[in-house]
């Protein structure tokens, strides 16, 4: 930084210090060339130990039967009288933590693993029982004004059990919602929890005060895929193999393979008794993978192998379970592509660059290529600025001596040279633009009904404000806090579980994203160009990718190989190849317009900055500058 150095030249006494800060200077380039090359050589085993040290469902909860029979069930029970209550309880037997040997103290690391899981799967389901009692769920949807009881465990045969028990009003009807929905409502936010899907066996029952109203266990779907031949088929086309190549070539490769009806992720493959790294050098060496390794799966890594830097910044739109849950999948995709078209309205603003693609199962990525080398000019001025007010009350001996020991210590200092972490900031800034600015016509795409069940506060208030007046005949004048429908920190798990995540956590080294006309391994769709147009100088979705089954139909192997064969082939063909890269004028710009709410995010993180409301992060964006910078 300009004033470290001239702080340094100005005084005597740090003379002897700057030496020792060039030695310390020249040891930290040593070794970070040393971390490079390790880097470089060791990336692939490490990202491979990760994913092979992860625990796999060896099944799946299917709740659907359960929450078809709970109206019948409720239909049972007499009128209610005051006082009644309908009782939920799931009975789970706990995954056995098996030994290495009979009569052994050392127990299997999977077993134990797997038992752990499932109990965080049960504290999960109650935490967030516990925000919604406490806070979310008094304004809309159903009242649960209760949370979930976990336990009492027993011992059954020589396992372990547990239960899950949920109380509900037999009275309680909001928003003509029945008991039997605010149940099923139940039943589906416990098992978002998807730890619980490690429980070996699970079984519900449902009183009506004492009496039982009716049981049945819960039937579990096994966790397998069939797509290696779809993928066989696939990645034997050779415009994909042309396309596909071009973007993981360079670049360490996470696959997945398909192994047994199972879907394995990793880098490296068994041969013999040894692993090694699976490697495509070559357009004709992709299908051989396939065909050799049953990969069914390419997902590319934003930074090139010999690189420290992203090539491409990501933004994804992935909605939390209980969103999807609460809205649906219709109307949960089409806010979904509301929202990804407001960010390509940003980015069009400020002249940024852009790629879109079907995710291939959920959402949509925005991928914006960027040599991003260093972090933008202004955002290390911004750095510099707080650097500054941190020493700004020390005398300048005391400021060298405080810069010499705590630089590297600061976090916003040290993300300064780092461009991954910018890109991250970036993503969460124009989240923060979308969540604040953008969301006046939310009402094309929701109810205010759909809102208010998203857990949203609603509450009468004299109209002021662009978009903040909802009409509804039921209510009147309300207010709904829009900036709460959306997220922008992927870390909290449970407040993200009703929003739609605007998700920054792939711009990180060695940070993955699906390469374009590669399968899902999971949905088995491909991950293929969204079909955008231009309304009056404005980008826009075709009409038809509001519509998930369109989508799902368009993005399925068979549609995508018949249009690549097809007439109409080079279209798709080219919006694949289509990479223009950008400079970093659009990315200044948008930062100095947003400096505000950047530093906000720089000194409280983005999980504070989402709590903002829409007149709060205005008067931040306008003001906090000022407040740290001393014209």
């Amino acid at each position: 930084m300009t004033k470290v150095i001239l702080l340094l030249e100005q005084n005597a006494i740090p003379i002897r210090l700057r030496v020792h800060h060039t030695e310390c200077e020249e040891s930290k380039k040593s070794k970070d060339t040393q971390s490079t090359t390790l880097y470089k050589t060791k990336s692939h085993k490490a990202i491979h130990y990760e994913r092979q040290t992860q625990l796999r469902f060896k099944h799946i909860f299917h709740v659907n039967p359960l929450c078809d029979e709970i109206p019948r069930w409720c239909a049972r029970a007499p009128d209610p009288r005051p006082g009644d209550s309908f009782t939920l309880r799931l009975n789970f037997t706990l995954p056995e933590r098996r030994k290495l040997k009979r009569h052994s103290l050392v127990l299997d690391l999977t077993s134990t693993k797997e038992y752990e899981a499932a109990q965080m799967g049960l504290m999960y389901a109650r935490s967030l029982f516990d925000i919604c009692a406490d806070e979310l769920y008094k304004s809309g949807g159903c009242v649960l004004t209760r949370g979930i009881q976990v336990g009492p465990s027993w011992v059954s045969k020589g396992r372990v059990k547990t239960c899950i028990v949920f109380s509900l009003p037999a009275s309680n009807r909001v928003e003509d919602m029945a008991a039997a929905d605010a149940l099923v409502f139940a039943i589906k936010a416990i098992f978002s929890a998807q730890d619980l899907n490690y429980m070996e066996e699970t079984k519900a029952l449902l009183y009506f005060n004492d009496e039982l109203l009716g049981s049945m266990n819960v039937g579990c779907e096994m966790d397998s895929y069939r797509f290696l031949e779809a993928a066989k088929k696939v990645y034997s086309n050779e415009n994909v193999k042309k396309v596909l190549y071009s973007r993981i070539e360079n670049r360490n490769v996470l696959y997945a393979f398909e192994d047994e009806g199972s879907v394995r992720q990793g880098m490296m493959v068994k041969t013999g008794r040894v692993w090694r790294p699976v490697e495509v050098k070559a357009v004709e060496e992709l299908y051989k993978v396939v065909e050799d390794f049953g990969v069914i799966e390419f997902i590319p890594a934003v930074n090139r192998v010999n690189e420290n830097y992203p090539s491409m910044i990501i933004i994804e739109t992935d909605p939390g379970d209980m969103f999807m849950t609460v809205l649906g999948e219709k109307k949960c995709w089409a806010f979904s592509t509301y929202i990804a078209e407001k960010i390509l309205k940003v980015l069009d603003r400020y002249g940024i660059l852009y790629h879109v693609k079907f995710s291939g199962n959920k959402g949509w990525h925005i991928q914006i290529p960027i040599e991003l080398k260093e972090p933008f000019r202004f955002y290390q001025v911004m750095v510099e600025a707080l650097v500054n007010r941190e020493l700004g009350n020390l005398p300048d001996e005391e400021k060298v001596v405080a810069m010499l020991a705590n630089f590297v210590q600061l976090e916003d200092v040290k993300s300064y040279k780092d461009p991954f972490f910018v890109a991250r900031r970036f993503v969460d800034l124009v989240g923060a633009h979308i969540m604040f600015f953008e969301l006046y016509d939310v009402t094309t795409v929701l109810s205010l009904s759909d809102l208010q069940h998203l857990c949203l506060r609603v509450g009468s208030f004299s109209p002021h404000g662009k978009g903040e007046c909802f009409n509804s005949a039921r209510m009147g004048l309300s207010k709904v806090e829009l900036p709460q429908v959306l997220s922008i920190n992927p870390y909290s798990k449970f407040r993200r579980q009703f929003k739609l995540l605007i998700d920054h956590s792939s711009n990180k080294r060695e940070g993955k994203i699906r390469s374009v006309f590669s399968l899902h391994s999971k949905s088995g769709l491909m991950s293929v160009p969204a079909l955008l147009c231009r309304e009056e100088g404005v980008t826009k979705f075709d009409e038809r990718m509001w519509d998930r089954e369109f989508v799902c139909a368009y993005a399925h192997p068979e549609s995508v190989l018949k249009q690549l064969d097809g007439p109409d082939g080079y279209y798709m063909q080219e919006l694949a190849e289509k990479w223009d890269f950008n400079d970093a004028t659009g990315f200044e710009k948008f930062l100095h317009d947003h400096k505000g709410l950047l530093l906000y995010l720089l000194q409280n993180g983005g999980e504070a900055l989402e709590l903002l409301d829409t007149s709060t992060a205005s008067w931040v964006n306008a003001n906090l500058w000022k407040k740290v910078v001393r014209y």
